[in-house]
Formats: C-alpha cells, sequence, structure tokens
C-alpha cells in the first residue's frame, strides 16, 4: 500500500528541490545556470551574460533583438541555420546599448537598461574580443 503513493513523495521531494534551487538562484547576486552555459551578473544599471559558444567565430553568429527578445543564431553563409539561444529582455532595454563580444568560445553581452527605449527589431553587432 505504501508503494502506491511513492510517486506523491518523490513529487514532492523533486518540487521541493526545485523550489530550492530557484531560490538561491535568484538569491544569489552572481547566479550560475550549468544547464543553459550561461553566466549573469546583475549591475545597477546593467546586466551582464556570458554564454558559452564552444567552436563558434563572429562569423558564425547573430544576434537580433525582436519586441523584447534576444535571439542568438548559428550563421552558415551569411544566412541563419540554427536558434541557439533566445532570451526575454526587458522592454526598458535600449537597443543601441547592447553590447556583444566573442572570444575564445565565450560571448558576452552587456545589456543596459533605459526607460525611454521601445520595442523594435535590431541586429546587435558582435565583436571579435
Amino acid at each position: 500500500m505504501s508503494n502506491r503513493f511513492e510517486w506523491v513523495t518523490r513529487t514532492t521531494k523533486y518540487l521541493q528541490d526545485l523550489s530550492d534551487e530557484l531560490d538561491r538562484l535568484f538569491d544569489s547576486p552572481e547566479p550560475y545556470l550549468p544547464d543553459l552555459g550561461v553566466m549573469v551578473k546583475k549591475g545597477h544599471d546593467s546586466v551582464t551574460l556570458n554564454l558559452d559558444v564552444p567552436g563558434m567565430a563572429l562569423e558564425d553568429l547573430s544576434l537580433v533583438l525582436k519586441t523584447s527578445t534576444l535571439t542568438l543564431y548559428q550563421v552558415k553563409d551569411g544566412a541563419p541555420v540554427r536558434i541557439l539561444r533566445r532570451i526575454r529582455v526587458s522592454s526598458d532595454v535600449a537597443p543601441q546599448d547592447i553590447k556583444a563580444t566573442v572570444k575564445h568560445g565565450l560571448l558576452t553581452l552587456v545589456i543596459t537598461r533605459c526607460p525611454e527605449s521601445q520595442s523594435t527589431t535590431q541586429t546587435i553587432p558582435i565583436q571579435q574580443g
């Protein structure tokens, strides 16, 4: 009879562990998301994201901001072939203030918040680091 509800105990434990991990993630000043290959550092007026892009060079990447979503594409022969990441950003992000650099398989994005910005579509240049 006790095995009948064992899945409830396991599910409850899993949900508690998940809740604890989320609490740790959002309470930490510099959360690290190992499963996503992303490190986030929050500043006063900006957020810095370091994304793992192993084996990717500058010409292999394209970063596009559209309607509060940053999309990182893998590019081949100048055309997007695969979405690598999608990142939701606040609507107060200024597209002209998003800086992106790539060096040694690490893409660094510095996103500055600006209250007067509007949601638009804009390709963000990625510079060699």
